[in-house]
């Protein structure tokens, strides 16, 4: 993981393989709503208007905010339809591919503004977000988390789960001083890493190569690249854990072996 000098620090950021809210998400679905012809509409104040609902919607289908009730006024629905008619206004000028019409359009937009108001990005940008997320219906998968930045960990993890920092400090970089220890860090990273278990552990770097490529889609070649070798270094450091697991179990259970390993490499 050190060995590498041009990894892209955002790579650090071992996210869960797919998007998964936390129940503070909900919540904020809940609280605060505006009952009107049996349908509730977000009244809250801060972020993007309806923002919950767009995260939400990335796994769920799609949060159809584009018309708020006309009978009801207050200061978040007319911030709301101000929203909404500056991102209508440019749809004809975005032009991206995959949005066929101004709702699309103002669900996209929508959709990347709540990420970044949570304190997470795309990476390649709305373009990149509409590409995955139809690709996830045409497949009817979850949102997969490959594309996406942590920006403000402090706050993304109150609304999704946003996995662990492999940073210098991370209590995951210290070498485990038991097999239960390397046990817990094994399984950690795995579980967020691929917990289906899709790509085997002892995959050679042909047949992980293949898996990927299959698994990201179309897209702008490099915001596919991007992906690609984030998914690779994600598969390399569970290899490493997995690796490090292995030499823990042979040390505490045949430290013999263990001893004249070292002896024939020099240590």
């Amino acid at each position: 993981m050190d060995k590498q000098k041009d990894l892209d620090p955002r790579y650090l950021w071992i996210l869960p393989r797919d998007l998964q809210p936390t129940p503070q998400l909900q919540k904020e679905m809940e609280q605060i709503t505006i009952e009107d012809d049996g349908q509730s509409w977000p009244a809250t104040s801060a972020g993007p208007p309806g923002w919950p609902y767009y995260i939400n919607a990335l796994n769920n289908g799609t949060a159809n905010m584009t018309k708020p009730p006309r009978n009801i006024i207050s200061p978040q629905l007319r911030a709301h339809r101000n929203v909404l008619r500056s991102v209508k206004a440019e749809y004809q000028q975005d032009k991206v591919p995959g949005i066929e019409n101004e709702d699309d359009h103002v669900h996209f937009r929508l959709t990347l503004a709540a990420l970044q108001y949570i304190g997470l990005d795309v990476h390649g940008g709305l373009e990149r977000l509409v590409r995955v997320k139809l690709n996830c219906e045409e497949k009817k998968k979850a949102f997969p988390m490959t594309c996406i930045a942590v920006v403000d960990p402090g706050k993304a993890r109150r609304y999704v789960n946003i996995g662990v920092h492999l940073g210098p400090d991370s209590p995951l970089r210290k070498p485990p001083a038991t097999l239960e220890h390397a046990v817990r860090n094994y399984t950690k990273i795995s579980d967020l890493v691929d917990p289906f278990n899709r790509v085997p552990g002892n995959a050679d770097d042909r047949k992980m190569d293949e898996m990927i490529e299959r698994s990201i889609g179309m897209g702008q070649r490099s915001h596919l690249n991007w992906e690609f070798e984030r998914m690779k270094f994600r598969l390399q450091v569970r290899k490493e854990y997995r690796e490090v697991l292995i030499d823990q179990a042979v040390k505490e259970r045949y430290p013999e072996t263990r001893a004249r390993k070292r002896e024939r490499i020099g240590e």
